[in-house]
């Protein structure tokens, strides 16, 4: 008898199904915990699959209106056939996870971390197909839902009833996951990180220096700046640490915020840490930076340190709490709010520095991480705008989907990569990942001369944050097709949905990473000031500004 094999089996969904769990085991940016892997190859496996069964179903149509039957009639090719199905099949999917084992050890060994063992791929795949299975059952569950409102409009002529009970399924789908569990989501993480936002960092109090917020005189009290806020003023670096590094004189540098307090608007935040400005005479001083601040409010220490180090303290920091939320959730819950903190502090400080005679204002730079980036990004119009109005920028990790940044990338030269661009060789603005990176691209051709002002965009390889785009479903980036060098990025293959949930797990590990690696900008920030303020620092004493940061970090972190 004809054995009709291709006409009732599901091949195109065991297949693509199997080409996508094996895909997702591939290396990516970040060593992954069994959890992340388990639901990146579950999500790949069920996406993948869903597209096999897609197709399945189409050929079987085209089958049945055309007529065409694949058969075959005699049993010995037929058993072999479905042997060697099987085995391909089977050998794929007990031979990658020993392939991904070997991928992930690799990039452990690369950033210095503990390598993982053969029970952490058990765990990953029973959390894949734990993740699967929830994500077909729940597929089967609106399928049933759709069928059963169907049958309940047994009435209508088929081609009303179809489309009118997609709509509703759609309709309630779309409303359980916005209102239910998104919006549950939200309630839940907005209050814990309200009260989360209340208490201080360990060991840290109100100062005793006015120059700082929350000190004597200060107009910002210390219970109002925020956890984060807390956590930065708190970080300063004093008069007897910089002078045990850098041997010379130092002064205490100011450093100033206002956090975000009940129905304060961003620009009234604005108002109040120029005013602190006004108050500690931070216009004195040589520099001045404005940092935007990531969803919590958030500042990286590691570069406010660096700058109080390499000035002497001579210098004043400034940055106001624009959310309360993790900077995924802020960004979902108020997408412009980072953009509105970024336009309203620069604004704020940039009236109140032409008041000042030009021969005695300070240099005045910008800084941000992250989100932070994001939103400080957004003061600028266009690249020349960000160069006229400040005298130097460091933006760390900042995400391919700031408007000013794509922009600046895209610019680049021909033959730059766009993990480190070079645009008009190097000019005003330079792309690192490293510090040798400051003066020459990642194949180590120098760069032209660099004038003032001064703008660096540091971004690792290896940094999710970075490189995360929606794009990534459907369409493979640049920084994926070009030459690469040394790095994880070099082991990536790009496909269609793996490579999306691949670089969104990582973004979840992205700081469990040594510096230098991941989103973890640590060490690097250092001689990255040191040549945006361009300070005459030696590299003996730059080193030692990094090693003495890197003894006090453990309080911040």
């Amino acid at each position: 008898m004809a054995t009709e094999w291709l006409n009732r089996s599901r091949a195109a969904a065991i297949v693509l199904g199997s080409l996508g769990y094996v895909a997702s085991m591939s290396p990516s940016l970040i060593p992954r915990s069994p959890l992340m892997q388990g639901i990146v190859s579950g999500v790949s496996l069920a996406a993948w699959y869903s597209a096999g069964v897609q197709l399945d179903r189409a050929w079987a149509r085209f089958t049945r209106w055309s007529g065409l039957t694949i058969a075959l009639t005699r049993p010995t090719p037929r058993r072999v056939l479905s042997l060697s199905w099987a085995l391909l099949i089977g050998g794929l999917l007990v031979l990658s996870p020993f392939a991904f084992l070997r991928g992930q050890r690799e990039l452990a060994a690369e950033m210095g971390m503990p390598r993982p063992g053969g029970w952490q791929v058990l765990l990953a795949i029973a959390v894949a197909i734990a993740v699967f299975s929830g994500l077909v059952g729940l597929w089967h569950g609106i399928r049933r839902l759709f069928d059963a409102l169907l049958g309940r409009l047994d009435r209508w002529p088929r081609a009303l009833a179809a489309p009118f009970a997609t709509v509703v399924v759609v309709a309630l789908v779309v409303g359980v996951v916005q209102y239910a569990i998104l919006g549950g989501l939200l309630r839940v993480v907005g209050e814990r990180s309200a009260e989360a936002n209340q208490t201080s960092p360990p060991g840290a109090s109100a100062p005793l220096t006015p120059l700082l917020s929350g000190g004597p005189g200060s107009l910002e009290a210390w219970d109002t700046l925020g956890y984060e806020g807390r956590s930065f003023i708190s970080g300063a670096t004093s008069v007897q640490q910089i002078r045990s590094v850098t041997g010379g004189p130092a002064t205490q540098s100011i450093r100033v915020y206002a956090g975000r307090e009940t129905g304060r608007s961003i620009a009234a935040a604005a108002d109040a840490v120029v005013a602190e400005l006004d108050r500690t005479g931070a216009w004195s001083r040589s520099v001045i930076v404005l940092f935007t601040t990531t969803g919590q409010g958030w500042v990286n220490n590691w570069e406010a340190s660096a700058i109080e180090y390499l000035t002497g303290g001579d210098c004043a920091l400034a940055a106001i709490q624009h959310s309360v939320l993790p900077s995924p959730i802020a960004l979902l819950d108020a997408p412009n709010r980072p953009r509105e903190a970024g336009k309203a502090v620069l604004a704020a400080v940039r009236e109140r520095l032409v008041a000042i005679p030009e021969g005695d204002r300070p240099a005045l730079h910008v800084a941000g991480e992250s989100l932070g980036a994001y939103g400080g990004n957004a003061a600028f119009a266009t690249p020349e705008a960000m160069l006229a109005e400040v005298d130097g920028a460091v933006w760390t990790g900042t995400p391919s989907f700031t408007p000013l940044h794509a922009q600046i990338t895209a610019d680049r030269v021909v033959g730059s990569a766009e993990v480190n661009p070079v645009v008009d060789n190097g000019r005003h603005v330079r792309f690192a990942s490293r510090p040798a990176e400051l003066t020459a691209d990642q194949y180590g051709r120098a760069l032209g001369p660099w004038e003032h002002p001064r703008v660096v965009y540091l971004q690792h390889p290896s940094d999710p944050v970075v490189w995360w785009s929606p794009s990534l479903l459907f369409s493979t980036p640049d920084w994926l097709r070009e030459t690469r060098v040394d790095g994880p990025a070099a082991q990536m293959s790009w496909l269609p949905v793996v490579t999306f949930w691949q670089v969104t797990a990582d973004m979840a590990v992205s700081q469990a990473v040594p510096s230098g690696f991941g989103h973890n900008y640590h060490d690097e920030v250092v001689p990255t000031w040191a040549a945006v303020l361009d300070r005459d620092t030696p590299p003996v004493q730059v080193d030692a500004i990094v090693s003495a940061i890197r003894d006090r970090a453990n309080g911040w972190e």
